[in-house]
């Protein structure tokens, strides 16, 4: 499985607990279950905009890395 080479940046590395947190946090505010059936697409659009909005860091999800892997 391809991952983002993004994801060993020093900069990815010092914000991702916290970025992650926060997507996590808006899974909840959207009422989206954790763990629950496609929850994992709504995790990383979330991570990817915290990302990219308050860190301007360009992340691609696992699901943009490996089109051909189904993820639920």
């Amino acid at each position: 499985m391809q991952h983002d080479p993004v994801e060993q940046s020093p900069a990815y590395l010092a914000v991702v607990d916290h970025v992650e947190e926060l997507a996590l946090q808006e899974l909840d505010r959207l009422g989206i279950p954790r763990g629950s059936f496609g929850s994992c697409h709504a995790f990383w659009a979330a991570k990817q905009q915290v990302l990219h909005d308050r860190f301007g860091i360009e992340w691609k999800s696992p699901a943009e890395m490996n089109p051909l892997i189904i993820f639920d």
